[in-house]
């Protein structure tokens, strides 16, 4: 790790070949989590980037699983670049009585951009989330699979200099809302209460280029970094989700 100073900012940037990086990087297992009406299976992390934990432990209240990533960051100065990739792994599986209606992913950060640069200098998030449903009332079925991508806010999850302006702990967030239930019903896969068990694998990549004189980092903040909740009743839906709660599943009636 170096320090620097840029028109009088101190800046730790990595230094270290790909490669070193890369063999440092060990796939970590949280474990499983046990919530009210679901629990959450051999929840891992994975970077090809960086060495973990970047989403951090999680933990779990009621039926929120949450992380506080800490050093989940990227950040350039004087025409470097910087790439941090971390795949989250889980299943969700509910407990008897209970079905997985609704999944709300949504994280949030800040970034920092500013310098001389153009549209060179910038930073930049994306968060693909692939989704298999793997038992319908308890029992087995042909995965359904969903891939989308969290909708990121503002300017989509992309700044630059250029474009965005300079910036200093800038806020931006991302939301994607997936109905297992209406992914079940377009699949044509019969059910009587619900999705039983789901898989869910997130690629959370951060990244930041920069021109000279210049200077770019995002991260992922430690306050509504990332998480997953249960929601046994619908009017509790629209609580949780105006505090922030990330994934939402809901009980089925």
């Amino acid at each position: 790790m170096k320090t620097h100073s840029i028109f009088g900012v101190t800046v730790c940037t990595a230094v270290g070949l790909l490669t070193s990086v890369t063999a440092q990087a060990v796939p970590i297992n949280y474990g499983d989590f046990v919530g009210t009406t679901v629990q959450f299976m051999q929840v891992t992390e994975d970077s090809t980037t960086d060495p973990v934990p970047l989403f951090g432990v999680p933990t779990v209240a009621g039926d929120a699983l949450d992380f506080n990533p800490t050093n989940f960051v990227s950040s350039s100065s004087a025409g470097a670049s910087d790439t941090t990739t971390a795949v989250l792994d889980f299943y969700i599986e509910a407990l008897p009585g209970n079905f997985v209606d609704e999944v709300l992913f949504y994280e949030a950060g800040d970034y920092t951009i500013f310098g001389t640069g153009g549209v060179g200098t910038l930073a930049s998030v994306t968060a693909p989330v692939n989704i298999d449903v793997l038992e319908v009332d308890g029992v087995a079925i042909v995965p359904v699979n969903f891939v989308a991508n969290m909708v990121f806010s503002p300017s989509a999850g992309d700044y630059d200099l250029a474009n965005d302006g300079a910036g200093f702990g800038v806020i931006w967030s991302g939301v994607l809302d997936v109905d297992v239930a209406q992914l079940l019903t377009n699949a044509a896969v019969p059910y009587t209460g619900g999705a039983t068990k789901v898989m869910v694998s997130l690629s959370n990549t951060l990244t930041t280029t920069s021109e000279a004189g210049s200077f770019a980092e995002i991260q992922k903040k430690d306050i509504q970094g990332f998480g997953v909740t249960v929601v046994p009743e619908p009017a509790s839906l629209v609580l949780l989700t105006a505090i922030g709660l990330p994934i939402l599943t809901r009980r089925k009636k």
